[in-house]
């Protein structure tokens, strides 16, 4: 018996942002890649991400290790522009101090028990979600009356 020994592609797609993405899939080679770097084996992969075939997570991981150096400055490549791009969005954005300020005085009436209506719950909230304060604020969300 002979085997076909061709090569077979990488089930990689560019997509129309210049990101790589698994076959038919929406997930990016970003996303693999790390899961693979923190651990996870192929088989673990395929469960987290149950639109990716077995196969082609082998075929991408030998692919990466074959060609690490040039995957990383791929990945670094599109760090480097996501964080551009974040930061010219929040240029754009309104100034957060004015938001905490007024996140801290609602938290400060609910610690002296003066007590939050819904409606400020749920404008805190919106604020915490838009603004980027989920971090400073996580411990006091859920003490919000909803």
């Amino acid at each position: 018996m002979i085997l076909p020994l061709k090569p077979d592609p990488v089930p990689l797609r560019e997509d129309s942002r210049g990101g790589f993405r698994f076959g038919d899939s929406r997930v990016p080679l970003d996303v693999v890649v790390e899961e693979y770097e923190n651990g996870a084996d192929p088989e673990s992969i395929v469960i987290a991400y149950p639109t990716l075939q077995l196969d082609d997570v082998y075929a991408v991981i030998a692919y990466y290790l074959r060609h690490r150096d040039d995957v990383k400055a791929y990945l670094r490549e599109r760090e480097a522009k996501a964080a551009e791009l974040r930061q010219e969005i929040e240029s754009q954005q309104p100034d957060r101090g004015e938001f905490r300020a007024k996140l801290l005085a609602r938290r400060a009436q609910v610690v002296r028990g003066k007590g939050v209506t819904i409606r400020h719950a749920i404008d805190d909230l919106l604020l915490i979600a838009t603004c980027g304060l989920a971090e400073d604020f996580k411990d006091q969300v859920k003490h919000l009356p909803l």
